[in-house]
């Protein structure tokens, strides 16, 4: 009985350890699964976060840009205002010296000045003002006789028989235009000579 008692008990150590292997493999399988769902709801959620996260910043930069964005519509305002208020000082810069001729020649005694002299102070004024003008960038239009006429520059007042002027030409100039640089600011007003269809 005692040579048999050994073999049995190996017997049962090997079936307990099969069930629990058994046991063991059943308890993974349903375990797994489990494991398995955590590890997929974690990135889950970490991606949800780096979304918000993301919309987060780029919420916070719109609004840094449209903060930029006004700040430098405001400032090109400011410093297209303070452009034209130099450029309007210059100009009345230039032009007070014409204003302190006009001042001197009214401090005359006009019993003392014969008209001569009075003329040749108004011309001298008007030199200077249109040695001030072409500082600024200013020139006349001031077409001679049998110029050719240029409707950029000239306005046909009104077209005159002429025997030395080429028809399509200017007879006179009735008045002087003015341009900016390339810009006429005002056309000169002149006579054109009437072409022979027009003289009957």
């Amino acid at each position: 009985m005692k040579k048999h008692k050994p073999k049995q008990d190996t017997r049962m150590k090997n079936q307990s350890d099969a069930v629990d292997a058994e046991v063991t493999d059943k308890l993974s399988d349903e375990l797994e699964p489990d494991e398995q769902m955590d590890s997929d709801d974690q990135p889950q959620l970490s991606r949800e976060q780096e979304l918000e996260q993301q919309l987060a910043d780029l919420e916070s930069r719109y609004l840094r840009c449209q903060a930029d964005y006004q700040n430098f519509q405001r400032r090109a305002r400011q410093s297209e205002d303070e452009a034209r208020k130099q450029a309007s000082a210059g100009v009345i810069q230039t032009i007070i010296p014409v204003l302190d001729s006009f001042d001197m020649a009214f401090q005359h005694n006009t019993e003392d000045i014969t008209v001569p002299q009075m003329l040749d102070g108004i011309r001298a004024i008007h030199a200077e003002f249109i040695r001030v003008l072409s500082v600024l960038g200013v020139s006349l239009i001031s077409p001679e006789p049998d110029d050719s006429f240029d409707p950029a520059c000239h306005q046909a007042m009104l077209h005159q028989q002429s025997d030395d002027i080429q028809p399509g030409h200017v007879v006179c100039a009735l008045q002087v235009g003015y341009k900016l640089h390339d810009r006429v600011v005002r056309p000169a007003k002149v006579s054109v000579a009437s072409g022979d269809e027009q003289e009957d």
